[in-house]
């Protein structure tokens, strides 16, 4: 899942992809040196089953589930994403951060493994309505 940080005037960043989550969940996007503008958070997604079609979206709101980690630095996240080219193509993503064998933090793709409560608690924090996600 590339995913990278861009600012209205195009310029990139080197904020770890981590890091701006966390400040965009607490809804304090991560400014550009250059130009000062706020960086938007975006995905490139890719369906298995149509072949080379790429899909950018813009995360429009992330959510950080657990606020404190669990011990095994276990920390999921469920992005609202809105289609770069079509606005009313929302799509939910929830992915998680841990580290991997050499201790760097690294994103994961697969739904993390959330209790009942925890996934009720981070569409609670989504605030929008269940009905709306049809």
């Amino acid at each position: 899942m590339p995913s990278w940080l861009e600012c209205d005037e195009g310029h990139g960043s080197n904020t770890l992809l981590y890091d701006a989550a966390i400040a965009l969940s607490k809804s304090r996007p991560p400014r550009c040196r250059r130009c000062g503008k706020p960086f938007h958070y975006y995905v490139e997604h890719r369906y298995a089953n149509v072949k080379g079609e790429k899909n950018c979206y813009e995360a429009i709101q992330i959510v950080r589930i657990n606020m404190r980690p669990r011990m095994d630095r276990f920390d999921p996240f469920l992005l609202r994403l809105q289609h770069c080219d079509d606005p009313k193509n929302i799509k939910l993503l929830p992915i998680f951060w841990a580290p991997d064998k050499t201790g760097r933090i690294r994103v994961g793709q697969f739904p993390p493994l959330l209790s009942p409560q925890d996934w009720k608690n981070a569409f609670r924090k989504l605030k929008i309505e269940i009905s709306t996600l049809n």
